[in-house]
């Protein structure tokens, strides 16, 4: 009688053996996490007789949160400035057109830059943006 020896078990035996390892490596592979993206602010600016006109810009905020804005620099004005706050849009997008008295009728005292913060409290997240501190000049009055 000749025996022949099974493969079936080795076999067996290994998948035994690997298979929950296998099992347990798949399961703890998690996808990566997401790349938070930081929140934008852009500004523009316009003076104007009555002051300086601005117009902000943001996105990838935190939808339907609400955003504090400061102004801090501008000439022969006190250190900081607050503009208020606006709500962000659903989509993370934020428009808001604000309007600060000008600083100053001298151009030589309106140099460097403003910069303008944009907070969300809350959410714990800012964007900054910076104008040149020209803008805040006083235009004289124009008379016909």
């Amino acid at each position: 009688m000749t025996h022949r020896r099974s493969f079936a078990r080795p076999v067996a035996r290994r998948l035994a053996v690997l298979l929950p390892v296998l099992l347990v490596a798949l399961a703890a592979r998690r996808p990566p996490e997401p790349v938070p993206v930081a929140p934008s602010l852009t500004a523009s600016a316009e003076a104007t007789p009555q002051g300086v006109k601005l117009v902000l810009e943001g996105q990838e905020w935190p939808a339907g949160g609400t955003v504090a804005f400061t102004l801090r620099g501008r000439p022969d004005a006190a250190e900081l400035f607050d503009l208020g706050t606006v709500r962000i849009g659903r989509d993370g997008h934020l428009r808001a057109t604000k309007r600060t008295p000008c600083t100053t009728r001298d151009p030589q005292r309106a140099t460097g830059r403003v910069r303008i913060t944009a907070r969300d409290t809350a959410a714990n997240v800012s964007a900054e943006a910076e104008l040149p501190a020209a803008v805040w000049v006083c235009e004289a009055d124009v008379r016909r």
